[in-house]
């Protein structure tokens, strides 16, 4: 009896921990695009350079070319839409958050694919005179961490939820310049199949809960 409380004791620690450190693992956004076979590598990374150059609000970290890795910073500015009528709110509490999202970006040639990633998203509020709301580290969990909003509950997650919108939004964006068309392969001759190669979307979003969903909060611009 006693062996048999102790391990469901551990049972129940290891699945709450599980929970706990899954609350805390980062955000990520996840591209793989196939290209063409044959296709001169270090030219590739030759034209990634040139896309951090190019491209606003991106700059190169790092390059490794034996290892076919190149690293980097981006960031978007925030602006929060989120609206929800009926519940208390400080003055001019979305303007408090108004501010940068930063994070780092890794790309990497692997094989016939570019692996292209983004995470360590940071929000980071402007200064305001109505005070700053921060949140900090975007993490993977679908509801915001405590202590990062002091707000009403739904409006702390709703914002969470765009925050993550707003993140894919400009990754995607970011990311669809990337590899020249040129060197983007269609056909999954790679793999051995004539039908056409579906990029696998590795997203980790999750799905909310239906409070959450932002088209019952957002202002149509």
């Amino acid at each position: 009896m006693l062996f048999q409380r102790y391990f469901l004791f551990l049972i129940v620690f290891f699945a709450c921990f599980q929970g706990y450190s899954n609350k805390w693992k980062l955000y990520t956004i996840v591209d793989t695009i196939p290209i063409k076979k044959g296709t001169n590598t270090k030219k590739l990374l030759e034209d990634f350079q040139k896309w951090f150059e190019t491209e606003k609000r991106v700059k190169i970290v790092r390059l490794n070319e034996s290892m076919k890795v190149i690293e980097g910073k981006a960031f978007f500015v925030y602006y929060n839409h989120v609206v929800i009528e009926n519940i208390f709110l400080s003055p001019k509490v979305a303007e408090r958050t108004t501010g940068s999202i930063q994070y780092g970006i890794r790309i990497s040639i692997n094989d016939s694919v570019v692996i292209a990633q983004a995470t360590s998203f940071i929000h980071e509020a402007y200064y305001s005179q109505y005070g700053q709301i921060s949140f900090g580290s975007i993490t993977d969990y679908e509801t915001m961490p405590p202590g990062k909003c002091l707000e009403n509950e739904l409006w702390c997650n709703a914002v969470w939820a765009e925050m993550k919108i707003k993140c894919e939004a400009d990754v995607r964006d970011k990311f669809s310049r990337l590899v020249p068309s040129i060197n983007v392969r269609k056909e999954g001759k790679a793999f051995n199949t004539k039908e056409t190669v579906v990029v696998k979307d590795t997203t980790t979003v999750k799905k909310s809960d239906d409070y959450l969903k932002l088209e019952n909060y957002l202002i149509k611009e």
